[in-house]
């Protein structure tokens, strides 16, 4: 019987068996995707991999050679279909059995799917897994006509990658402005301004109501009553945490697996890490899904440290008695890159009062400061590392600061942290 089995194939589950690795783990890991590619990272699909600046290769966490070093046993297109947590086992979708002593749910999330008329045509694209990317760069070409739908970070990247290659493309947002939930009006309209000035068309305040064709999508039908035309439709809507395995075993869930500061579920044998967990986050006071890669990472550590102490079997050079118990407590962040736009944001910026910019829009180098309290909650800086890194321990701390110092680009922002955090 595996000592530990994962369930998922993502950069979540990659990053658990290497830090488990590195804690010098020595049991059976057997990882269960229903993909048939090794782990790999999501979010260059629709950024540098969709636009051909990188190889397949590339994506890979591990190679092959590195897990096979690891001591990892991979079952690739293969799907658990059920969870017999009373006897710890597993039931496959060939019928094939398999026991655990830990089980690690890193089922990750998928692609919200419209279910309005003509949703099934043909040229309906949505963008997850590698072979999404792989197709879109097939019927990528120039002169055509895609329509995406959705105004989030995924449908903008893909938008300027698109318009790039010489595409003409249309963006529909049901939202009054794209980036609603994710971003505030400054940043909204500073993107928005950056892809109109590209080539791309934005409509806001606008539904989709159908797509239209016979056999293959040539366009959509919106609440207006007016159809707009395309060659191909992307649709960006958001994801839903694959939670389904572990709400039909009785595992605690709502908007997500639920898990505590240990990654550990209501079964204290299974544990659950990245986009499809509910955790509560000490700094925002509140529980949160989270769909980041720093999310996946943080996760992944707490979980291979949990596992270790669970069942230690370690090399003779391991101390165990030396190791202290991590919980998973981090700031989230998330990047973006459109067009020569890099965009890192730090916290969260839901329940702000009001925004503050150290920096110059026209130079498409700044930062945008969200504050609540006379404290900062998140950041969104725009071609701004430096400020966009001091930020993230500001916003942990829950400093209090000045606005107007914040937007002094007069005074130094390390000098100013530094100041800050010793207050």
């Amino acid at each position: 019987m595996s000592s530990i089995v994962i369930v998922g194939g993502g950069q979540t589950a990659a990053a658990i068996i290497h830090d488990l690795h590195e804690l010098d783990y020595q049991r059976d890991i057997t990882l269960i995707s229903e993909e048939s590619y090794l782990p790999y990272e999501r979010p260059p699909l629709s950024k540098k991999y969709l636009a051909g600046e990188l190889t397949e290769e590339s994506l890979l966490c591990h190679s092959a050679q590195k897990y096979q070093e690891m001591g990892v046993n991979f079952l690739l297109d293969s799907r658990v279909d059920s969870l017999d947590r009373n006897n710890k086992r597993l039931t496959l979708n060939d019928n094939q059995q398999m026991g655990y002593s830990k089980l690690v749910l890193a089922t990750g999330s998928r692609v919200r799917r419209l279910s309005i008329p003509g949703h099934d045509l043909k040229g309906i694209c949505y963008l997850r897994t590698i072979e999404d990317a792989h197709y879109l760069q097939r019927v990528f070409k120039r002169g055509k006509r895609l329509l995406i739908c959705g105004a989030g970070y995924v449908g903008l990247e893909v938008a300027a990658i698109a318009v790039t290659m010489g595409m003409n493309v249309t963006v529909l947002e049901m939202e009054n402005r794209i980036l609603n939930r994710v971003a505030g009006p400054e940043l909204a309209e500073f993107y928005s301004n950056k892809h109109k000035q590209s080539g791309v068309e934005i409509i806001n305040n606008i539904k989709i109501t159908a797509f239209s064709g016979t056999e293959y999508v040539d366009g959509v039908i919106c609440n207006n009553g007016q159809k707009y035309s395309a060659n191909m439709v992307l649709v960006g809507v958001g994801v839903l945490p694959n939670q389904e395995l572990a709400e039909q075993a009785g595992i605690l869930v709502d908007n997500g697996i639920l898990v505590d500061e240990y990654c550990c579920t209501n079964d204290p044998n299974i544990f659950a890490a990245g986009d499809c967990t509910n955790h509560y986050n000490f700094i925002y006071r509140r529980r949160l899904r989270l769909e980041s890669v720093q999310n996946a990472l943080g996760q992944a550590k707490v979980v291979a440290s949990e596992l270790s102490f669970a069942e230690p079997l370690f090399t003779e050079s391991s101390i165990l008695e030396d190791r202290i118990r991590t919980s998973y407590n981090e700031l989230p962040w998330f990047w973006s890159e459109q067009y020569d736009l890099r965009l890192q944001t730090a916290g969260l910026s839901q329940g702000y009062e009001t925004t503050v910019i150290r920096g110059d829009i026209a130079s498409q180098s700044f930062t945008l400061f969200y504050l609540l309290n006379d404290r900062i909650i998140a950041t969104d800086s725009v071609n701004d590392s430096k400020v966009f890194m001091l930020s993230k321990s500001l916003i942990s701390e829950g400093v209090q600061v000045d606005a107007e110092q914040l937007i002094d680009r007069e005074i130094n922002f390390k000098k100013l942290s530094k100041i800050l955090l010793s207050q």
